[in-house]
């Protein structure tokens, strides 16, 4: 009964854990999208201007956030795996200990929920090129 209980309290303050990592992984994905967008709009406007398609314009800055997901997700993905060993290992004493104990789904899950989440961005992206104001390219002078 005692070891159902501190089971059960483990796999909450695990799911609670999982889910403000969730909340904090779909933030950053749709951050680096919107930024990425907002400091090129500029010369994706100019882009559409000198006869590149909403299609090719996109590619760009789709392009750049995929090689910036090749790169995060497995590197994410191995800080993760030291971080909960590094932290099981911190609480671990002489009569309770944790071990970290990783589900390979696991690993599945966190990079399908990212790819989701860059997925949704890009769509948001596609969408705010779409609406590029490329008259107000047009009428300023550098």
């Amino acid at each position: 009964l005692f070891n159902d209980t501190i089971g059960g309290m483990v796999l909450i303050g695990a799911l609670i854990l999982a889910g403000f990592g969730m909340l904090i992984a779909i933030g950053v994905v749709y951050n680096s999208a919107r930024i990425a967008l907002q400091e090129r709009a500029w010369e994706l406007a100019g882009l559409r201007i000198i006869g590149l398609t909403r299609r090719e314009v996109s590619a760009v800055i789709v392009s750049e956030l995929v090689a910036e997901l090749v790169v995060a997700i497995p590197l994410g993905l191995l800080i993760g795996r030291y971080l909960i060993e590094l932290i099981a290992s911190a609480r671990a004493s002489q009569s309770f200990q944790i071990p970290a104990v990783i589900d390979p789904s696991s690993y599945v899950i966190a990079s399908l929920l990212v790819i989701a989440a860059a997925f949704a961005s890009f769509i948001m992206v596609r969408r705010r090129i779409d609406t590029l104001d490329l008259v107000a390219v047009l009428k300023t002078r550098d």
